[in-house]
């Protein structure tokens, strides 16, 4: 399994296709910010984010996420648009992760675990002090195993009729352990080197 931040446009833009596979095809979904020419799902937010993406042994796309940083003018529009004050924060760093894609052949495989702990193994060695992501009911549970607590919900946010708006507190080793958080542990590596 590779995990790994996307260096070229031609990764990009199959990132991009596999969001519409997955969304589009696989659930359903349609929105309007969807090309339908193209069958990809780019947004403005790809501009600055980090894109990351895990592979399986063959080399097949079969997980993809996206992150951005506090320092990114479109992310304070975006936490505007979830109701999300960012003062709150208080000079503390934060990102937003968001399109978190796995292949729905992997759904329920154990991959996703893998993928969000390698992320945030990421997050935390680049110092951030809070991680923002939204879900969907289906997979609030599985952002709440992790230690995510859940601070609104968003009614009518943009395409989405209703979205769960979860925050993390990436530095707060007691709750990750009294959780028992998949990601306590990398906390535990990361402070042995």
């Amino acid at each position: 399994m590779a995990i790994y931040k996307v260096m070229d446009s031609n990764e990009l833009n199959e990132v991009f296709k596999f969001r519409y596979d997955v969304y589009a095809e696989a659930m359903g979904k349609r929105y309007d910010y969807y090309d339908l020419g193209k069958k990809q799902i780019y947004e403005d937010l790809d501009n600055n984010a980090r894109i990351y993406v895990m592979r399986d042994p063959s080399r097949n796309l079969i997980g993809t996420a996206r992150v951005n940083y506090n320092s990114e003018y479109l992310l304070d529009k975006e936490l505007v648009g979830l109701g999300i004050d960012k003062t709150i924060f208080e000079s503390k760093s934060y990102c937003m992760v968001s399109k978190l894609i796995i292949s729905p052949n992997y759904w329920k495989s154990g991959k996703s675990v893998i993928f969000v702990k390698q992320i945030y193994k990421e997050i935390l060695e680049d110092n951030i002090d809070f991680v923002i992501i939204y879900c969907f009911d289906k997979t609030l549970s599985f952002f709440e195993k992790f230690g995510f607590i859940k601070i609104h919900v968003k009614d009518q946010y943009r395409f989405y009729k209703k979205i769960n708006v979860l925050i993390l507190d990436v530095k707060n080793k007691k709750w990750l352990k009294k959780i028992k958080s998949p990601l306590y542990k990398i906390h535990e590596l990361i402070n042995a080197y």
